[in-house]
């Protein structure tokens, strides 16, 4: 990107440059064509000398003269036109780099359209991992939540478990895997207690409809 914008800015000053020898060459035009028109002047004058005096009917000196006025006419002329087809050459030349720099604004839009493109894609990819990641946020918290109130549970069980067993809390409150282990047992002792229980309470029904 950076490499870009020192092409645009050399580009910029060459056309400049250009310009600015468009302005001198269009310059060196007008000087030209007003000495042209003053030489014509100048030939003019001298053929009505010719005319205008009889002593001046075979006047060398004046005829070589106007022919050397006519030859510098042909010189700047020669010139005028070197320096026309210098002008028209400039003004392609500034034609060309006025294109290029078009073309090179145009890649670079593209380019910049490029990546404000890419940049509102990981944006967007972003914002979408931002709020997955609170979601998991708010889900681990309800499960600390869910967490602590369980173990909060369990902690009151292993406690009134304890107290009517009449056994000590010798298990801490931060221990939560060996209070689930007492409260676990206490639970299958249970279960089994319920079991003989109700396995008693048939027979004896069995046993009152015989008697019966």
């Amino acid at each position: 990107m950076e490499a870009d914008l020192e092409v645009l800015d050399r580009k910029t000053k060459e056309t400049e440059a250009m310009r600015q020898r468009v302005v001198e060459m269009e310059e060196v035009r007008d000087l030209m064509e007003k000495q042209v028109k003053a030489y014509t002047v100048y030939e003019d004058y001298l053929m009505s000398v010719v005319h205008n005096y009889p002593e001046f009917k075979q006047p060398l000196d004046v005829l070589n003269r106007y022919e050397a006025l006519a030859a510098a006419k042909s010189t700047l002329a020669d010139r005028q036109e070197r320096d026309l087809e210098m002008l028209e050459n400039a003004r392609q030349e500034i034609a060309a780099l006025t294109e290029e720099k078009k073309l090179f604004i145009m890649g670079l839009n593209n380019t910049l359209a490029d990546l404000r493109w890419r940049y509102d894609q990981v944006r967007n990819r972003v914002i979408k991992w931002e709020l997955a990641l609170n979601r998991l946020k708010e889900t681990a918290a309800r499960r600390h939540v869910e967490l602590c109130h369980v173990k909060d549970a369990i902690w009151g069980l292993y406690v009134k478990i304890s107290k009517q067993k009449g056994l000590p809390l010798d298990v801490p409150p931060s221990d939560f895997e060996q209070q689930l282990v007492v409260v676990m047992r206490a639970l299958l002792e249970l279960r089994r207690i319920y079991r003989i229980a109700q396995r008693r309470s048939k027979e004896k029904d069995a046993e009152s409809m015989q008697t019966a």
